[in-house]
């Protein structure tokens, strides 16, 4: 392991307490004190009363954490039940890490070629970082386009417009379900997930120390479905005939996956809920010739002092012909992950709550409502270098940029309290912070761009801020553009000092209506607003899945485009609702809507461009539209 963890040969023969690598550091006295809390539970399957007392909690200094591993499961299991019984949930049981949050960018995205067969030029996924592909549910090269729904493949074969297809296939019969795909060369990888029905016992042996009779429930457990992370790799060499070469899989669900020139790396999560020593340990699969075994301990790090239930795995396979596959697993959190080439974090929160006999109640006051952990991990080695901790929530991945070895990082303290920036060293140390940002409004968006970021922050009005982050000992920030509206995305246009903003439409009380889309200029000390912004189903109602996830939009700066789908009405009394695609136009002098497709009955999630056409994609069609001077033609060809 680089970086502050160095690696210590196994130890022999220890005990449950004992460890095999473990570098301690100095702890600071640096406290934050909860009172006593009883937990009262009261329920039809369990009578009576429990109560617990939350823990001291301190906000950890970087140099607080060490990376350890262990000699034995028992050892591992012994760590993992003392943690749970730390936990406010009920039985002394685990929190789960968050729902993963899984769109961002700091970096503008421009139509590139990716294909080796001629200069077509072709679009790409709208990316968080130049030169790092993530999977989606569509990709395409000079001559395919691939899509992906309801566990259905295709590969269409495009020429001049005209589209046929080459290749269909159902993953159903596999129990294998498919989520997203990733292409490289004559590579063609599909990841998801695959089910397999365990066995589960009438009356559950619990051996940990957490369990007792009192929670085992004759009866209650039956057959059930485990999951793993699936990972198919096709050779697309023949389009037609598409032959299956591997098929990695790994405990637990898929969270994201990125492409580094010819390295695909991924991250899965699994989330355990016993101490059984014979299934504490997740599984692998390293090749379809091969069976699933056991993770070996020499693979699987443990972080004191952020104690989780929840197994992150991050490995990485050569998508050329060895298929090398490594990984290494993290007992941490993976709420939210951000890649930026040369590392990967994963960040999770810390927060505090109790159980009461209707639900979980949060416990947050004006001094402590949480706090952010991040585990660094370089992407060469996939081992630690750094876990670091900060004040507040990171809930996107747009919230995050490595820039110059620094991470730069915005959070949400409490309630919507305020917001902060915070910049941190290689150490995640931290170096340079901007706090107190917007009392009690919360971001909706954030862009980092080199030296300067944007935020949005939003109760009622819409504040965009300007960073200037030139000097990370010394970060500051403007005093905020005011508008009715706003942003849940920003995308600078790159080469200019302008930014399109996508997001909703307010009213004077700032309750969110259609969607609108606006064009910023920073070239001064605060953010104009250029043109009018274009509004989506104004004053009534609008959704588009491009508000939360911008591998929906199509960017291409070459054709000065920025498209995304949209449902809206026109009708105030009725549910009646449209779906169009929307291609905008941009330039120095404001945004103008250029074209809506519309396919009748079927909602187009994607559009890519393959030489002189745009392909609009639904469940139901794919229409082909030529790319005219300044404007969009009429459908061209269906398929």
């Amino acid at each position: 392991m680089k970086g502050l963890f160095k690696r210590k040969s196994h130890l022999e023969n220890v005990d449950e307490s004992q460890i095999i690598k473990k570098k301690k550091m100095k702890k600071k006295t640096k406290v934050i004190l909860f009172s006593g809390v009883a937990l009262i539970l009261a329920s039809a399957i369990v009578v009576g009363c429990l109560a617990a007392f939350l823990p001291k909690t301190p906000i950890h200094e970087p140099g607080q954490y060490s990376v350890v591993q262990f000699s034995s499961k028992n050892a591992l299991v012994a760590r993992l039940a003392a943690d749970g019984q730390s936990f406010d949930s009920i039985f002394g049981g685990w929190r789960s890490s968050s729902p993963l949050m899984e769109f961002g960018a700091p970096t503008a995205n421009i139509a590139v070629d990716d294909s080796d067969s001629d200069d077509t030029q072709v679009s790409s996924t709208n990316v968080q970082v130049q030169g790092l592909d993530e999977a989606d549910i569509v990709k395409v090269d000079g001559n395919y386009i691939y899509t992906l729904s309801y566990n259905i493949l295709r590969i269409i074969e495009v020429s001049s417009g005209q589209m046929e297809v080459v290749w269909t296939s159902d993953f159903i019969e596999n129990n294998f379900y498919a989520d997203e795909i990733m292409l490289y060369e004559d590579r063609l990888a599909v990841l998801g997930r695959s089910y397999t029905v365990e066995s589960g016992d009438s009356v559950p042996d619990y051996s940990g120390p957490l369990y007792d009779e009192a929670v085992s429930y004759p009866g209650y457990y039956y057959n059930y479905y485990s999951s793993m992370i699936a990972i198919r790799i096709y050779d697309i060499t023949d389009r037609s005939t598409p032959v299956l070469e591997n098929e990695i899989k790994q405990s637990g669900y898929y969270n994201t996956a990125r492409l580094s020139g010819s390295t695909l790396y991924y991250v899965a999560q699994y989330n355990y809920y016993d101490y059984n020593v014979d299934s504490i340990l997740p599984k692998v699969q390293n090749s379809i010739e091969e069976d699933a075994v056991e993770m070996d301990l020499a693979d699987i790090y443990y972080i004191e002092g952020l104690p989780q239930n929840t197994y992150t795995t991050v490995g990485k396979i050569d998508l050329t012909e060895t298929f090398l596959h490594e990984y290494n697993s993290f007992i941490a959190g993976s709420a939210t992950v951000y890649f930026s080439g040369d590392n990967i974090y994963l960040c999770d929160y810390n927060y505090y709550s109790q159980f009461i006999s209707n639900g979980f109640v949060s416990l947050r006051d004006n001094s402590v409502s949480g706090t952010t952990r991040i585990v660094k991990i370089g992407a060469d080695d996939l081992e630690i270098s750094a876990v670091g901790e900060v004040e507040g929530i990171v809930s996107d991945r747009y919230w995050l940029d490595e820039f110059q070895g620094n991470l730069r990082i915005a959070t949400v303290t409490g309630w919507n309290q305020y917001s902060n920036v915070f910049i941190l060293n290689e150490n995640l140390e931290e170096i340079g912070k901007i706090s107190q940002i917007a009392p009690g409004e919360s971001i909706y968006s954030v862009r980092f761009t080199g030296e300067t970021g944007s935020m949005v922050t939003f109760r009622q009005v819409d504040p965009l801020f300007l960073l200037n982050l030139s000097d990370p000992y010394n970060p500051s920030i403007s005093e905020g553009l005011k508008k009715e509206g706003v942003s849940y995305y920003l995308h600078p246009i790159e080469g200019t000092d302008l930014t399109i903003g996508l997001g909703r439409e307010t009213n004077e009380n700032g309750v969110t209506q259609g969607i609108e889309v606006v064009l910023f200029d920073y070239s001064g000390e605060e953010a104009v607003i250029v043109g009018n912004p274009i509004v989506i189903g104004e004053d009534l109602y609008a959704y588009s899945e491009a508000l939360y996830n911008p591998r929906a939009i199509l960017y291409d700066k070459e054709k000065n485009i920025f498209a995304f789908s949209a449902d809206y009405t026109t009708d105030p009394y009725t549910y009646n609702y449209i779906n169009g695609y929307f291609i905008i136009g941009f330039s120095a002098e404001g945004l103008e809507i250029r074209k809506e497709i519309q396919h009748i009955g079927s909602n187009i999630n994607r559009s890519v461009i393959i030489g002189d056409y745009m392909y609009a994609i639904s469940l139901a069609k794919i229409t082909s539209h030529a790319l005219l001077e300044n404007e969009i033609g009429d459908v061209f060809a269906t398929l």
